[in-house]
């Protein structure tokens, strides 16, 4: 599969997400999420994990969560080597998760997009922004945040809010 340089590391141009692993789906009258959830147990994560691999792709965009990380440490300990791109987990105290998020060894930290958008879309753009500093100081890492609406993007580049670091 092809790679792309991503801050000094090769990735696969098509990255494993994690949306069915937690039961999220944005069509939910199709797919329910009761029933991803069931089939995700940690064996089934795990399998995906590695069938993924298999086929070529070195990445994986994960939540942050207790799930994720015991599944990622037994993947890694069993030989797992995809690259591990963490979205921050917003029920998580920030410090407590950084901490853990750090622990298994990630290539960027992002923060979640869904509570981020519903920061700014409640007008608590500064404590945005200052979670996202907070990622990139106490990681270390590229750093970045993540949207589901383009203006927000749009936004934080014209405002110089640097999302991504090196």
């Amino acid at each position: 599969m092809k790679t792309v340089d991503f801050f000094g590391t090769q990735v696969s141009k098509l990255i494993l997400g994690d949306n069915p692993v937690h039961g999220h789906s944005y069509i939910e009258d199709t797919t329910p999420g009761s029933k991803m959830m069931d089939y995700y147990t940690a064996d089934n994560f795990l399998k995906l994990l590695r069938h993924a691999e298999e086929l070529g792709i070195n990445a994986y965009l994960g939540l942050a969560n207790d799930f994720t990380f015991r599944v990622w440490r037994q993947y890694v300990n069993e030989g797992g080597s995809m690259n591990l791109m963490f979205q921050s987990y917003p029920a998580m105290d920030l410090g407590a998760n950084i901490m853990q998020m750090k622990g298994c060894g990630p290539i960027v930290i992002y923060h979640q997009g869904g509570n981020f958008d519903y920061m700014i879309e409640t007008g608590n753009v500064e404590e945005a922004k200052a979670r996202i500093r907070r990622i990139k100081e106490e990681s270390s890492l590229p750093t970045g945040l993540c949207s589901h609406e383009p203006e927000i993007i749009m936004c934080a580049e014209e405002e110089d809010w640097a999302p991504i670091s090196i």
